[in-house]
């Protein structure tokens, strides 16, 4: 009778730490004001893994340049004037959750 051998068998595992989003910074502590005419920029940092996507939205209303959303870690809002008030959001994003920050 012959010695059975089995085939060495061996695994790769790979660990993926997945971290929902959290927002770590946002220009001027959330509060901006600018003069009338001049140009804004409002920042906003997030950690995360997957890295998470940032993306700003204006409560009730889109943004100064018509569009609903923008995506960025920055926004710039341009030639200010009473229409560009308002509470800005900006909402960081990933495959595990969301976390949002407000600029009123």
């Amino acid at each position: 009778m012959g010695i059975l051998r089995s085939p060495l068998l061996s695994a790769h595992l790979v660990v993926w730490c997945v971290l929902p989003p959290r927002i770590i910074y946002v220009s001027g502590a959330g509060k901006v004001e600018v003069k009338k005419g001049y140009s804004v920029t409002l920042e906003c940092k997030a950690d995360g893994n997957p890295v998470p996507n940032i993306t700003w939205t204006r409560k009730n209303n889109n943004l100064p340049g018509g569009e609903y959303s923008f995506t960025g870690n920055s926004l710039t809002v341009r030639h200010t004037n009473r229409h560009s008030a308002g509470v800005y959001l900006c909402t960081a994003s990933n495959m595990v959750g969301s976390s949002a920050a407000a600029f009123p």
